[in-house]
């Protein structure tokens, strides 16, 4: 088939240029997500959230491109799940870990004599926020479900992983516009990320979705058929209503109506 050792550069170097472009846009992910979690270990809590967004935006594209380009292979699929672990369960875990962290410390504080504010505080600080890892544990074992099951091609069973680490990576972004904004809904919003016990029951709900039996509408283009796509519409269009009306809050209430929306479908299908 080829006379030369140059033909057969000339033709398999292509080849695999193409076959690993998904896999660049992939490791684009991972290292979103790693720097995510070197802002949080510097307090940057805000940059950390916003490299989360980009990650997901890396693992929608990584995903868009191998369909496009029609290549796909084992290597790619657990390249993608490794990077999803650092970027949506790793990174978001330890952002919600340094929230829960600096609201215990303001709490220890606020009950210390002025004299001994420089006294350092105990071991204790750091047990509570420990929660927040659970969502590192429940991510790796949806994402192991997920490669293994053949039903999670066009939809989902139980949350997918980049939607639980970008309710958590938005939760410093709209605290960051809580506080330069006033109003009843913004007010809410601070109580809400300010005490630990709230943010406790999140750790604990959201990640524990990722592994309820509960199936879930993707946003994978599959058809061509737009009437195959109506909950993704109406999403798109409540979405947008929210977004203009209390700005970065639009991407946890969405998590929260998608969570909704798919136990309520559940319920009247059974």
């Amino acid at each position: 088939m080829f006379n030369s050792l140059e033909e057969q550069i000339d033709y398999f170097y292509p080849e695999m240029i193409k076959k690993n472009i998904p896999n660049a846009i992939t490791i684009l992910n991972l290292i979103s997500g790693s720097i995510a979690v070197i802002f949080t270990f510097n307090g940057l809590l805000l940059y950390a959230g916003w490299m989360v967004l980009l990650a997901a935006v890396f693992d929608l594209f990584d995903g868009a491109a191998a369909r496009l380009l029609k290549v796909s292979s084992p290597i790619g699929a657990d390249l993608d799940s490794l990077a999803d672990t650092v970027s949506f369960g790793l990174a978001p875990g330890l952002i919600l870990y340094k929230m829960m962290w600096l609201n215990q410390f303001k709490e220890a504080n606020a009950y210390l004599p002025y004299d001994l504010f420089d006294r350092p505080i105990g071991w204790e600080i750091y047990l509570l926020p420990l929660v927040a890892l659970w969502m590192v544990v429940a991510g790796v074992i949806r994402l192991a479900r997920f490669n293994n099951d053949p039903r999670q091609s066009t939809s989902f069973i139980g949350l997918p992983i980049p939607a639980n680490g970008l309710f958590f990576a938005f939760l410093p972004i709209i605290f960051h516009d809580a506080i330069r904004h006033t109003g009843p809904i913004w007010d809410a919003v601070l109580n809400i990320l300010s005490n630990n016990t709230n943010l406790t029951l999140l750790a604990l709900l959201i990640p524990t979705m990722m592994l309820a039996p509960i199936p879930m509408f993707s946003l994978k283009v599959k058809s061509k058929n737009w009437k195959d796509y109506i909950p993704q519409i109406i999403f798109l269009l409540i979405g947008i209503v929210i977004f203009l009306n209390g700005r970065f809050l639009v991407v946890p209430l969405l998590i929260l109506l998608y969570i909704i929306y798919s136990l309520i479908s559940l319920i009247i299908r059974k």
